[in-house]
């Protein structure tokens, strides 16, 4: 927010105080904020009833991270003008980055309601409804401020992206249109634009709207990292593995546990020297490209693996490693380290050259037989199901669906249903009819008593998930709910997986479409029901 100059100044103003908070004034826009902080300061203590001098003073504060200070400064204007909507608007702003957000919706509320053409406190307060996944409440909000003021790029490049979350995907494509129309430099537009395209499985379009972006910001990591996936999602893999490579100096992945010590490893010969592998990012990722560990050794490596605490039990099924660390301990002396996910691209992986004999992991038999006996049920055919993945994944929004969706599946003859779930998602059981579901996951410490549960049904049901991932490396039956835009490695347009040769994937057949995949996944569950001969 710029520092307020015009506004009422009362008599009681001395001509000083007015040249004190002018030269203010002057220090913020040049970025000297502690100069001009100190001269607000000055005019405020010179002229206490000056709301301005107030604001002002708190607008510097706030750009200085004296959130608590620049509070009770924008409080006192308040107090001296309580219809003083950009006071509003600025403790609005403080109160959102403090955290407290009802407050904060509150301050952008009234501004609005004392100046109704104030696009900014519209738009600021759609961001803050969209995060909170009021996603109706922020159109509105985005669509306040663009009728205050049409051009509005910021407004509507938001508009673009809540429409994004709600699935409207057309209209979010048109809204980048606009915005691009008005600013066609700026290179996050391009990338949101691809982003709405690639959703819409328009993937020329997209990377078309991913170069345009680095032609504008050639180091801009993520645009390299959206031109990468979609690289991936259209089987290109060795100019995705490449891109791939930017992840590092993004700022979603370059923030994660660093790499440990000791020279990358380009995947020559080491002669029996120690090679380090480390997961880096979600369990499911580590699992999926826990099947290349194996050639690692095979190029003459003794090949230790850091994993987090989860996996580590299930890692140790993986052939041919010499031994499993955690990933958040003290890395022992190697000769060469990589990331699991970045050995597909050392090795040249292409869709012809995947790695898909299965299994690579394995339920530990001791663990297995004691789930068998958890499991017992002779004569049904037991399917374990997984509807929600992490909350924090970046595209949770899509992946996940409400569990009372399940309930279709829940009444197919000789069936018996088992909950695989763990997380905060387990409570969500409840919601589906008592008995209806066993939940498993007060006996889940680990991936490998998933395994051993794994090991023990006659299917496993999973959103894009972990548990998606495991069923797949252990070789077990896996159908993969899918939503419309899935993520790169399930490809485009296909009912199987390269990746794992016992999956079945059933799509979404338009953005959000969760009924139609559980119609699917209910008629193909009674005819296997049907055929199966249970597992013993």
């Amino acid at each position: 927010m710029k520092p307020e100059k015009d506004g009422p100044v009362p008599k009681s103003a001395s001509g000083d105080a007015i040249a004190i908070h002018v030269r203010g004034v002057a220090a913020f826009r040049e970025g000297r904020m502690e100069e001009a902080a100190a001269a607000f300061q000055r005019a405020a203590m010179m002229a206490p009833d000056v709301a301005d001098f107030h604001l002002n003073l708190g607008v510097a504060l706030k750009a200085l991270g004296r959130l608590g200070d620049s509070v009770a400064c924008t409080v006192r204007a308040i107090a001296i003008r309580p219809d003083y909507a950009e006071a509003h608007f600025n403790l609005g702003n403080v109160r959102q980055q403090l955290g407290d957000i009802g407050a904060a919706a509150a301050s952008f509320r009234r501004a609005v309601e004392l100046k109704p053409d104030y696009a900014e406190a519209d738009n600021n307060l759609g961001h803050l409804l969209d995060t909170q996944g009021r996603h109706d409440e922020a159109v509105a909000a985005y669509r306040r401020a663009l009728r205050a003021r049409p051009g509005f790029v910021d407004a509507i490049n938001n508009l673009g992206n809540a429409l994004l979350k709600m699935h409207r995907l057309d209209e979010a494509v048109d809204c980048f249109r606009r915005a691009l129309d008005a600013d066609p430099d700026n290179p996050r537009l391009h990338l949101n634009l691809g982003g709405a395209l690639q959703d819409e499985g328009r993937l020329d379009e997209a990377l078309a709207c991913y170069d345009k972006a680095l032609s504008l910001a050639a180091d801009c990591a993520d645009a390299h990292l959206r031109r990468a996936a979609a690289l991936l999602l259209g089987g290109r893999f060795e100019e995705g593995w490449a891109a791939y490579g930017w992840r590092w100096k993004s700022a979603e992945h370059g923030t994660r546990i660093p790499p440990p010590p000791g020279p990358p490893w380009d995947g020559s010969s080491v002669d029996g020297g120690r090679i380090l592998l480390w997961t880096e990012q979600g369990f499911g990722d580590a699992i999926q490209f826990a099947r290349f560990a194996p050639l690692a050794t095979a190029r003459g490596g003794r090949v230790t693996v850091a994993c987090s605490g989860p996996l580590m039990r299930l890692f140790g099924s993986v052939d041919a490693v010499d031994g499993i660390i955690a990933r958040d301990g003290e890395p022992p002396p190697c000769d060469a380290q990589a990331p699991l996910m970045g050995l597909a691209g050392i090795f040249g992986t292409t869709l012809a050259t995947i790695p898909a004999d299965v299994p690579y992991l394995a339920a530990e038999p001791a663990l297995a037989a004691k789930w068998r006996g958890r499991l017992a049920e002779p004569d049904a055919f037991k399917a374990g199901l997984v509807w929600a993945g992490n909350r924090e994944h970046r595209n949770d929004r899509n992946r996940s669906l409400p569990v009372e969706l399940l309930e279709p599946l829940l009444d197919v003859p000789g069936a018996s249903f088992f909950s695989l779930q763990v997380g905060e998602a387990a409570a969500e059981l409840t919601r589906l009819p008592a008995g209806s579901v066993r939940d498993l996951s007060p006996a889940i410490a680990d991936f490998a008593d998933t395994a051993a549960a794994i090991a023990n049904l006659d299917l496993i049901i999973s959103v894009d998930t972990a548990v998606a991932h495991l069923a797949g490396a252990l070789a077990r039956p896996v159908w993969v709910l899918l939503p419309f835009a899935a993520d790169w490695r399930w490809l485009l347009n296909r009912g199987d997986s390269p990746w794992y040769p016992t999956a079945r994937l059933f799509r979404q057949q338009a953005p959000g479409d969760w009924p139609g995949v559980i119609k699917g996944v209910r008629e193909a569950l009674c005819r296997a029901v049907a055929a199966a001969v249970p597992l013993r």
